[in-house]
């Protein structure tokens, strides 16, 4: 069992289209999160097939695949890791962890992180000291601060939620749109086992939590409430709504501010946000429906092309049009 053996094997299961599609998924444009990352187009089951026949490849040959400039032999390695470290001893755990954070350099992706972090770094503290999360959590690396949010997954699963709002605090202001995710998942998560105390914290920090990782901590409760939440409008006293609810106006001009920062993922999660904003926004603030309308339509047909494999017109020329 080989290095080269493992690296054929999984380059076998590549695919050219798989490849172009992967790379725009996990936007590796200038400018992007993902910027100049390789991918050969190995989809995630793949992947894990290769682990699990070659689960005895020596710790030292896995390292080697976690420093590749190939996307999915660094996926193939934390996957090799994570199975590793839940079969290891106590002092084979600790060298997994310490290797871990050694590599975080390569883990340079949110598939990577979310596949590694919770079962490595979250298994090895869950006992220990909490210390290393806070390190993480300061670091200038998004992914590094990622990381620490979704180690705290392992602590969630177990029922000890401390950790997870801590970090969460410390994370309010951060400035990526991958960290606003990840924090609303961890709150949902949290809230699904315990919805009081995930409720506890939002009703102290909502109103001034990023959209993004509102709507994805909200995710799960029922319609009424979460309309509350996005409205603005749970358990405030009047002087304290007056204070910090924001306006229709200030709701929309938010959208359009995370649109053109490009925190949405997909055309079809701004469009689907807009729609649920546009629902949020009393019919009376004509002006703000009827700027909602045009926006929708633009990214309707901006839809509507990506589907039909047709060129996609900017906004700008869309908006000639119209």
């Amino acid at each position: 069992m080989t290095l080269q053996e493992i690296r054929a094997a999984l380059h076998e299961c590549a695919d050219e289209d798989d490849a172009v599609a992967l790379k725009r998924f996990f936007k590796t444009g200038s400018g992007e999160y993902g910027e100049g990352d390789v991918f050969i187009g190995v989809r995630v089951p793949a992947t894990r097939r290769v682990a699990k026949q070659y689960k005895n490849l020596p710790l030292e040959d896995t390292l080697v695949l976690l420093r590749s400039e190939i996307h999915e032999e660094r996926l193939l390695a934390l996957i090799l890791m994570v199975n590793a470290f839940k079969k290891a001893s106590s002092v084979q755990q600790q060298e997994l962890y310490e290797h871990y954070l050694e590599h975080t350099a390569y883990i340079n992706n949110w598939d990577l992180v979310d596949t590694s972090a919770e079962h490595i770094v979250g298994g090895y503290l869950w006992e220990r000291s909490r210390k290393p999360l806070y390190t993480l959590v300061a670091s200038e690396s998004l992914w590094e601060r990622r990381i620490a949010i979704m180690a705290t997954f392992h602590f969630i699963k177990k029922g000890a939620f401390d950790e997870t709002l801590k970090l969460a605090e410390q994370l309010l202001l951060d400035t990526e749109d991958l960290i606003h995710k990840a924090v609303g998942w961890m709150l949902r998560e949290l809230g699904k086992r315990d919805q009081e105390v995930e409720e506890v914290f939002l009703r102290e920090h909502y109103q001034h939590m990023p959209r993004t990782m509102l709507r994805y901590a909200i995710e799960k409760f029922p319609e009424e409430l979460r309309q509350q939440y996005l409205k603005g409008t749970i358990n405030t006293t009047k002087s304290e709504e007056k204070d910090i609810e924001m306006t229709p106006e200030q709701l929309v001009e938010q959208w359009f501010g995370e649109y053109e920062d490009g925190t949405f993922d997909t055309l079809e999660e701004a469009l689907e946000t807009l729609e649920e904003l546009k629902e949020s926004i009393p019919s009376k603030h004509k002006d703000l429906h009827k700027k909602m309308k045009k926006e929708l339509i633009i990214l309707g047909e901006q839809l509507r092309c990506v589907y039909m494999d047709e060129p996609v017109p900017t906004r700008e020329q869309l908006l000639e049009e119209l």
